[in-house]
């Protein structure tokens, strides 16, 4: 039990919120590729990042200390990507930039293909 303390406290504390509507994002949804076996290169999920997460973790906004700034930063960080938008889906948080189910299987083949930079 004390190790699901600090996990819980995390992810409290990097949970985003915003006044925006639901409504507005900041672009048109990222096409996945067709393959599930295709290659994911950074451009896509970079892309996928600025659209869906730098509301909230990018631009001088750095919401529950996390920052995906640069792309050292989102490698770094692509275990928890992989965690709240992916898996558990819990982000964006109310899915407040619209992330669709296609960018969240684009983003984790992309982790899962080793979440190089190049």
């Amino acid at each position: 039990m004390p190790r699901v303390l600090p996990l819980i406290l995390f992810l409290a504390l990097t949970a985003c919120t915003s006044t925006t509507p639901s409504g507005t994002n900041n672009g048109q949804a990222t096409p996945a590729p067709s393959n599930s076996g295709e290659t994911v290169s950074f451009a896509v999920a970079n892309t996928i990042v600025q659209q869906r997460c730098a509301r909230c973790h990018g631009n001088g906004n750095v919401m529950g200390g996390l920052s995906l700034a640069t792309p050292q930063d989102i490698q770094r960080h692509a275990a928890n990507i992989k965690a709240r938008a992916v898996l558990s889906q819990s982000m964006p948080q109310g899915n407040i930039t619209q992330m669709t189910n296609d960018e969240r299987a684009t983003l984790g083949r992309w982790i899962d293909q080793g979440a190089k930079i190049e």
